[in-house]
């Protein structure tokens, strides 16, 4: 299934993952998605249940609300409200769905002060993930009661998050020694270590290389 909007970036098939999938996987990746939804609105009902109580919880009525990449096609957006009402998130109006970067958006303006806000003004916003990246803009078009925005370009953005960034450096890496020239175990420590500790401190340096501009280093 198309998972991004045609015209998005898709670093996908430049830096596939290296990672070997687990050769026991026998379901789909539909049903792996019902399976994690699944768990986490069992989970999620839990912990609200124990901390206000069940007797007061349950007679609440419970929506939820997903947030999915902006630039995902509208077959992903329709797949994962599928997988969502199959995992029991509800149907209709109890089940919404928003884009990652216009829930970031609420987010950030309501944490700020009321009269820095105006209506007409364009908020440009990136949010920068561990698959994929948005970048739109949005023009508040209500303050009060409820803050409203809406699109004010076209968004754009696509498979280009941290985790190829990684992909990236494992590239270099193979260029310069060769593949095969550390254990499996060694290659996992490696990565463990350019993740958490180099690499969120690297990006205009794994930039560059992905540039072709360090070559030569």
């Amino acid at each position: 299934m198309q998972l991004k909007a045609e015209n998005s970036v898709d670093l996908s098939r430049r830096y596939p993952s290296k990672l070997e999938e687990a050769p026991h996987y026998e379901k789909k990746s539909r049903d792996l998605a019902i399976d994690y939804l699944t768990a986490v609105r069992k989970h999620v009902i839990s912990e609200l249940s124990n901390r206000y109580g069940s007797a007061a919880f349950n007679n609440l009525k419970i929506g939820w609300i997903l947030t999915v990449p902006a630039v995902w096609s509208p077959e992903a957006k329709h797949a994962t409200r599928d997988c969502a009402e199959a995992a029991g998130m509800g149907k209709g109006v109890d089940l919404l769905m928003t884009s990652e970067p216009e829930a970031a958006a609420v987010y950030a303006l309501k944490r700020i002060e009321p009269h820095n806000l105006q209506v007409g003004n364009n908020i440009l916003i990136c949010d920068a993930g561990g698959g994929t990246v948005d970048l739109i803009t949005y023009r508040i078009k209500k303050l009060s009661p409820t803050l409203e925005v809406e699109e004010g370009g076209v968004c754009s953005g696509g498979k280009c998050g941290s985790v190829f960034l990684n992909r990236v450096f494992e590239d270099w890496f193979d260029a310069k020694l060769g593949t095969g020239t550390i254990s499996d175990q060694s290659r996992a420590e490696m990565r463990d270590r350019w993740e958490n500790y180099v690499g969120a401190h690297s990006y205009i340096f794994v930039k560059l290389l992905s540039l072709g501009h360090l070559t030569d280093f």
